[in-house]
């Protein structure tokens, strides 16, 4: 990490968590956070709460994380049924929420605590992966198929959110390109139309998960993401459109 990149996470955490002994919360950066999850795998006293709003939750989240949205009324009364004596890793997903959580946690005697930095969306930028619970995903055999039958449907739309060099490379025929790792991913998908249909991929699942996550929050419904991607997709003999890779 950047001399930079600590300057301007140090900066974020006196400004949220200013109330706070910030000796008491051990920030984590990504790389940090995957090594404490990995370390605890096993530790019946480590929970992961995300704190997100539901709709980010049950869109996506870390595998074995819990949902506590810190922006319920009733948030703080919520933990109180929790064990003080556990260690937590608390994120949300773009750390709106974090802050709010580890200060009222604090404030309830919960002293083990550990704080993401960088939140789901530097986890998933990471390439690491997270449990996606759309309405509904499909395997590449159902995927062909459900292609197949909404070919002449207008409300129907195939969403590459690969990077635009890998689309460029290679994509299913049809397919739109809006790539999910451009900083105003979220912004560009507010022009799409929201009663369509959308059949949301990536080549090998990095991406979809943060499409979807942004997509469902921002109140498309009918949003279905591939569980195999492209590589799943060629691997069973499919047809992709070839393009300059460079």
């Amino acid at each position: 990490m950047t001399i930079k990149r600590h300057i301007v996470l140090a900066i974020f955490f006196l400004l949220g968590l200013s109330s706070l002994a910030l000796a008491d919360v051990q920030n984590c950066d990504t790389e940090t956070m995957k090594s404490v999850i990995s370390e605890n795998a096993n530790n019946k006293n480590f929970v992961v709460i995300d704190v997100s709003p539901t709709v980010s939750y049950e869109s996506s989240h870390l595998e074995g994380a819990i949902s506590l949205p810190a922006e319920s009324q009733n948030f703080e009364e919520n933990i109180q049924k929790l064990d003080k004596n556990k260690s937590y890793l608390v994120y949300c997903h773009k750390m709106k929420w974090t802050p709010k959580a580890i200060e009222v946690m604090k404030r309830n005697g919960f002293e083990n605590l550990f704080a993401s930095a960088e939140g789901k969306e530097g986890w998933m930028k990471a390439g690491n992966s997270v449990v996606t619970q759309t309405a509904n995903q499909l395997d590449t055999k159902s995927m062909k198929k459900f292609i197949a039958e909404n070919k002449a449907n207008d409300n129907f739309v195939i969403l590459d959110v690969s990077p635009a060099p890998a689309f460029a490379q290679r994509h299913i025929d049809g397919a739109i390109n809006m790539p999910a790792n451009h900083p105003d991913f979220e912004k560009n998908i507010q022009m799409m139309d929201k009663s369509k249909t959308y059949l949301v991929y990536c080549f090998a699942g990095r991406w979809t998960p943060q499409a979807i996550t942004f997509m469902k929050s921002n109140g498309f419904k009918n949003v279905i993401a591939s569980s195999e991607g492209l590589s799943g997709w060629e691997q069973a003999g499919n047809n992709v459109v070839l393009g300059d890779a460079k």
